[in-house]
């Protein structure tokens, strides 16, 4: 069996155990009670890329997700024994690979970062970002006149457009396109 077919089982195996055992990671706030589970079938169609400037592997999952379902198939996912994430993003080389590299249109993707409605440093609507893996939020790339909060907005994702820029968006944005894993 190739490794890439072992990454593809390994990664519906993630799903379907997800479906089973939830798991929680980054914030657990999510405006939607009834997230959708993500698709038993993810794996197969979809590729692993590497990004040679940090070594991390990253993969592109289509469908429409709530945050915290995207955020926990993301947790439950491996590939080569590397445990996987919602894509963090820590430099302009690591965003410009995301958008550009990974074999999709990644236009309206959910990101690793969320907002910490419980940190003292909270407050709408640049306050408490964070990553879900716990890094700094040291780089950003927020899109013209983002993020703001433009009603329960407290997620990231690629916004739509020519160029690799984030909007805050709600955690069951009804235009989610999908997430993007990252396995480091």
């Amino acid at each position: 069996m190739s490794r890439r077919s072992i990454a593809r089982l390994s990664v519906s195996l993630a799903v379907l155990l997800l479906l089973i055992l939830p798991l929680s990671s980054c914030s657990d706030d999510d405006e939607s009670p009834t997230a959708p589970a993500p698709d038993p079938g993810l794996g197969p169609n979809e590729d692993i890329y590497l990004n040679e400037d940090n070594g991390h592997y990253y993969q592109a999952i289509s469908g429409s997700f709530a945050w915290s379902a995207a955020r926990d198939s993301a947790a439950a996912s491996t590939f080569e024994e590397l445990t996987g994430h919602l894509a963090v993003v820590n430099d302009e080389q690591e965003n410009l690979f995301l958008y550009n590299d990974l074999g999709k249109d990644v236009q309206r993707y959910f990101l690793g970062g969320s907002q910490d409605r419980d940190s003292e440093d909270f407050e709408e609507p640049g306050g408490a970002w964070c990553w879900c893996n716990g890094d700094e939020m040291s780089y950003t790339a927020w899109h013209t006149g983002e993020p703001n909060n433009g009603g329960g907005e407290d997620y990231m994702a690629f916004i739509w457009g020519d160029a690799p820029v984030w909007n805050d968006v709600p955690g069951n944005w009804n235009v989610n396109a999908g997430f993007i894993i990252e396995y480091e």
